[in-house]
Order: C-alpha cells, then structure tokens, then sequence
C-alpha cells in the first residue's frame, strides 16, 4: 500500500479535538485499491489497557472494511511503561510483513530505531497522539499539546486566581505527548501566572492507582495545595476532587479548589483541554488527512 492510503485510513478513523490550533489541511481521501484485500495493518497503542485506544482501534477497522484492507490487527503491551515491548511488537510486525503500521509511541527516543527501520524495510508508518524524534513516519496525527498545555495552564490559573501552589501529574517522561504538555504548562505558567508555584512533575505511567496515590500524597503533603494539572487523569481527579473537603470543582486535566468552573470557560476546555477524543468513526472519514506531514511538523 502507499504511506498515503495509510494516513488516509488513519485519518479516517479518528478525531482529534483540538485547543487553539487548528490541524493540517486535508489530504485527498485514498481510493479502494483491489490489493488491499490481500494487505493486513497493525494498530499499535501505548497500551492495550485503555478504552481510548480501543475506540481508534475500532474506528480505524471500520474505515479499514471500506477501504477494502484484510484486516486491522491490535497489538500492543499491557502497560504504557513497557517501552522494550513497543520495541519488540514493532519489529515483530516488520517481520511478519504486515502493509503498514499504526503506532502511538510511549517513548519518542527509544521508538525511533525500529520505526525507522520499518520504514526503510518498505513498512509505512503513521504516528498516533504520540510520535518519534524523526521525520521518517508519513504523519503525524494529535492534538496540539502545548496549545493545549498552554490553555489548561491559563484555565487553572484564571480559577485559582493566578497564586497557590498546584500538583502537576504527567504521563511519561519520555513520551512525546507527556514532555509537550508537561513543557506547554509549566512554561504558560511561569510566564502569565508567575505567583503560581508548581509542584515538581510526578509521572505515573498513566496507571490509576499510581496517580491517585500520588495526588492523594500530594495533597497529605500540601495541606495549602489549591489545584491540580493532570495530563491525562480525569477519573483520578475526580476522586481526588470527591474525597477531600470542601469538595473542589474539577476540569479535566485540571481540578481546583475552591470555587466552580465559570461560564465563560469554553466547553471543549470542560471537556478537557490536551486530552484528544477518538470519535467520528464514520464522518471523520469525510476529512481523511487531519494529521501533520513530518516536513510540518518538528518534534519537540
């Protein structure tokens, strides 16, 4: 198959929602070419633990079965912090000869060896929310994460009255989308809410139990904590949020205490500014190319 049916299919299967900065323009939608009915694709997410991941997965098969493919397969480690396993899953996909790979990288660094590799081996690669220091992959599809970062930062500091101390909970340290957001926030903070003071970045792995055990210690240990940046814990901050008195209002990927989310913050920040949505599993198939060619796009 060519890298541009490839990012068409992906393109097809996901929406991202963005905050403040718009995506590429639209790639011409593939054609069904006969030859994919022999072709099999990998999808291959940070974790196969999440029901994000499976939402792509199930979008990027339907938009697979209209484009004629064989089949989509779903291959990838059980947490997000088996970076070796990526690794492994990547070449193995290389060795079975599959016509194309779909990969959101849990480590920028330590993915690029194998990705290029496939590349060069005639596999075509398609970054997912989360890409690789190098500009072999054909595309590159997310949501602007220091646009987003940014957007949280003034949010949470509108709502805390830009003074305070704030916990800051990241995914992964080596991850592209962790390093964007976690860069994106501290930076607008520093530069528009100075009095703002941010505790040091924890990173859990996006594991449940370990974010929410490390915001419960945060707060422990701030009694005077006034809000939280998570990049990727809704649910964790939410129970957060629940648990301790008074009850804080909360924003997806960040919560605050006191007070409530006023009107005027817009919806698509409610719902959570950085955090993409896979949705559109049919009529994001009208706009197939909404990702960034690695000529438009630089790692950060």
């Amino acid at each position: 198959m060519t890298p541009k049916g490839l990012v068409a299919l992906l393109g097809a299967a996901v929406l991202f929602v963005t905050v403040a900065a718009p995506f590429a323009d639209a790639q011409t939608p593939a054609k069904k070419d006969p030859e994919n009915a022999n072709r099999t694709l990998v999808w291959i997410p940070k974790t196969v633990n999440s029901t994000f991941w499976l939402a792509v997965w199930e979008g990027t098969k339907k938009a697979a079965t209209e484009l004629g493919y064989k089949e989509v397969l779903y291959k990838g480690t059980a947490a997000q912090s088996d970076i070796a396993g990526q690794v492994n899953l990547v070449n193995d996909m290389v060795s079975r000869k599959v016509s194309g790979i779909m990969i959101a990288a849990t480590d920028a660094k330590a993915l690029v060896d194998p990705v290029e590799k496939a590349v060069a081996a005639g596999v075509p690669v398609v970054t997912l929310d989360s890409g690789v220091d190098s500009q072999k992959p054909y595309a590159y599809i997310a949501t602007d994460n220091i646009a987003a970062a940014k957007t949280a930062a003034d949010v949470l500091g509108g709502l805390i009255g830009s003074k305070g101390t704030v916990g800051d909970i990241g995914i992964t340290a080596g991850s592209q989308t962790g390093r964007e957001r976690e860069d994106g926030f501290v930076k607008q903070m520093k530069a528009k809410h100075p009095e703002v003071k941010i505790l040091a970045v924890q990173y859990t792995g996006c594991d449940p139990a370990k974010s929410l055990n490390i915001a419960t210690d945060m707060l422990t240990g701030n009694p005077g904590l006034v809000g939280f940046y998570g990049q990727d814990q809704e649910r964790v901050l939410r129970r957060v949020a629940r648990s301790v008195p008074p009850v804080p209002r909360r924003l997806p990927g960040c919560a605050h205490r006191p007070g409530s989310v006023p009107d005027g913050v817009p919806r698509r920040v409610r719902d959570g500014p950085g955090h993409p949505q896979a949705a559109g599993q049919g009529q994001a198939g009208r706009h197939p190319g909404e990702g960034r060619h690695p000529e438009e796009h630089q790692p950060a």
